[in-house]
């Protein structure tokens, strides 16, 4: 009877399965800097989107997600450890079911998923361990969402974006950063000879400005100006280019004198420099 009595006090502090609820972007500061991380009492994991951990969503209301089973490093070690004795203690009290504030990264974007209670755990794998969670009823507001008109990440991007849709692209649907490109990498070594800005390069890229009008469509990366056009963020459009075959140019200069770098096409890949952008 007392199992009974803690089982509905436990499900009338959790969602429903029909739970309507939708992901919000959060500063890149609130997220665990670590795939799991203790904070005022609660527990904050990340979803990484990575191809060993499959974290799910199996439903509006139940969240599995993987952990290592027995970890080597200590950090780890005390989480999963939290992890296992708050299940535990759930059992026989569930009002002692440990928070859980869930986040994700889906490209280059941070989410925020809500507050779960870590409900219980299963093996998973040979060296994995699944928690299952339920999503909470009542939610406390993140006090860190994203703030759209903090967007951008320099006044530079800011003051490209007026220009673009201003002076250089009138009449064009200019959108800043709608989209990333996912395993942007590349081989360390091509025909024999050692490339070495492709291994430093990050498994994701999103490019500052897309712009389109009817059929045609451009990707436009920012620069404030030409020391800051690296090796790593010409190869980035040089792979954009390649693998979307989009045409790409590089968008560089402060307030006055702006100057583009076009990459050309992918069949025919000839970089200029030229003082006006070239819409036709």
């Amino acid at each position: 009877m007392e199992s009974e009595k803690q089982l509905t006090c436990f499900h009338s502090l959790v969602a429903g399965p029909d739970i309507k609820w939708t992901a919000e972007r959060v500063e890149k500061e609130s997220m665990p800097k670590e795939w799991g991380e203790m904070r005022d009492g609660k527990l904050l994991l990340k979803d990484t989107r990575g191809s060993f951990w499959k974290n799910k969503l199996v439903s509006p209301n139940e969240f599995e997600y993987l952990f290592p089973r027995n970890p080597s490093r200590e950090w780890e070690k005390d989480i999963v450890t939290r992890i296992f004795q708050s299940v535990r203690e759930a059992y026989s009290d569930p009002n002692k079911a440990l928070t859980v504030k869930l986040y994700s990264t889906p490209g280059s974007r941070d989410e925020y998923y809500g507050e779960w209670f870590a409900e219980k755990v299963s093996p998973s794998g040979a060296r994995g361990m699944k928690l299952t969670m339920k999503r909470k009823r009542y939610q406390e507001k993140e006090q860190a969402l994203f703030d759209e008109g903090k967007k951008h990440r320099s006044k530079n991007e800011a003051h490209h974006e007026k220009l673009l849709k201003e002076v250089y692209l009138r009449g064009w649907n200019v959108v800043h950063e709608p989209e990333t490109i996912l395993d942007i990498h590349e081989p360390s070594v091509v025909d024999g000879k050692e490339r070495s800005v492709a291994t430093g390069m990050t498994r994701s890229y999103t490019c500052d400005f897309v712009a389109n009008k009817g059929w045609k469509r451009v990707c436009i990366e920012s620069k404030p100006c030409r020391d800051l056009v690296t090796e790593e963020s010409l190869s980035k459009c040089r792979i954009l280019r390649d693998r979307t075959l989009t045409r790409v140019v590089m968008m560089v200069g402060g307030r006055v004198n702006v100057e583009w770098l076009d990459f050309g096409s992918s069949d025919d890949p000839k970089e200029e420099w030229t003082s006006e952008l070239i819409t036709e």
